[in-house]
């Protein structure tokens, strides 16, 4: 029997805990939570193989029997012309989450390949965290050939032109970066890009110059009127995807890949509690999504990730 006490939902605006897409949470409503990612090296041999990155979650406060929604990791190797080595899941810390890899991997965009990893919630159980303490929430392994010695989490929109100036709304995912020179560094983890708030990286001869972050929203697991108009599924998808429309009116639907592209748009009319089948989600390869909807005057009404699996 699955029970959780006074869940809530904790949407970052913005892919994750990082490292990208998505944390969501249960916790106090009344809080404002951050969750900082780290990643560390498991062993202390450069040279072992295969070399094991820890990646962990730091709140400010204490997150008590929270629920984990979902998880986007995206892992990022420069080529140093050494040969990029093969990155594997070797082992998942949060229980209620079922994991897979995106399929045609590795994905190589401007010499650097590019390994992203889905956990999705599948038995709600809760887990805690603790404040100011590094919680393993995943490790990941790959092949040490090319005599990796660190690893830092940075910033995709600003690596390499990826997804430059944060995508569509701002959209920013957070990723791991294995490198041979820099440090280990944490950050904010947020979903989104806001205007203003901008945190300086420590070395690394590849990092970004700077990040942008935006808060954390809090909204409950017990929809409130207003989130509770919409309905997305199924999620994870393989086919159509069913939308129940919170309003009554014209509006256009967008859905962006994780790296902010536009897949896929059409301008209908919807009808309030009706439902309404976006067959074109069926040919989108496996990955996480972002649908997108808005009003004609170009106010967003609703915003929700989903993950499509491919066999």
């Amino acid at each position: 029997m699955k029970s959780i006490i006074n869940p809530t939902f904790i949407r970052q605006n913005c892919l994750w805990l990082i490292v990208v897409a998505g944390f969501g949470l249960a916790g106090p409503v009344n809080a404002q939570p951050r969750v900082l990612g780290s990643i560390a090296k498991s062993n202390l041999s450069p040279q072992s193989a295969p070399t094991r990155v820890l990646v962990y979650g730091k709140p400010n406060i204490d997150l008590m029997n929270v629920l984990v929604e979902n998880i986007n990791i995206c892992v990022s190797i420069p080529d140093l012309g050494m040969g990029n080595p093969e990155v594997t899941l070797s082992h998942a810390f949060i229980p209620s989450l079922e994991w897979m890899a995106v399929g045609g991997q590795p994905d190589i965009v401007n010499g650097r390949a590019y390994y992203t990893f889905i956990g999705n919630d599948t038995s709600a159980i809760p887990i805690s965290l603790l404040a100011s303490a590094n919680n393993p929430i995943v490790e990941l392994s790959f092949d040490n050939g090319a005599g990796w010695e660190y690893v830092q989490l940075n910033d995709l929109t600003d690596a390499g032109g990826i997804g430059s100036g944060g995508g569509p709304s701002g959209q920013s995912f957070w990723y791991v970066q294995l490198n041979t020179l820099g440090d280990v560094t944490n950050y904010d983890n947020k979903f989104y890009k806001n205007d203003g708030s901008k945190w300086p990286i420590n070395g690394g001869a590849n990092a970004p110059s700077s990040v942008e972050t935006a808060d954390t929203i809090l909204l409950p697991v017990n929809p409130s009127p207003e989130n509770a108009m919409w309905r997305l599924f199924p999620n994870p998808v393989a086919g159509p995807l069913h939308l129940v429309s919170g309003v009554s009116e014209t509006v256009q639907l967008r859905i962006f890949d994780q790296l902010g592209q536009l897949m896929w748009e059409e301008k209908t009319m919807l009808t309030e509690s009706e439902l309404f089948t976006i067959h074109a989600v069926g040919s989108l390869p496996g990955g996480v999504y972002m649908l997108e909807i808005s009003a004609p005057d170009g106010q967003r009404l609703h915003e929700e990730r989903f993950i499509v699996r491919k066999e």
